[in-house]
């Protein structure tokens, strides 16, 4: 499993991630969820999807 914790500000509106090796090539599920910048709230997690990394 594969986590961000220090990701970007939500108003960059993007965030991109190199995956690691034991990760590409596989079907992967994608949860997002948000933590306040002094880390005093947190959201629920949601599931987006997901999203096939496997390459020709």
């Amino acid at each position: 499993m594969s986590l961000v914790y220090d990701g970007p500000l939500r108003k960059a509106a993007q965030l991109k991630l190199t995956l690691p090796l034991d990760l590409q090539h596989k079907l992967l599920h994608v949860y997002i969820g948000f933590i306040a910048a002094d880390r005093s709230q947190q959201s629920d997690s949601q599931y987006l999807g997901s999203v096939n990394t496997f390459t020709g």
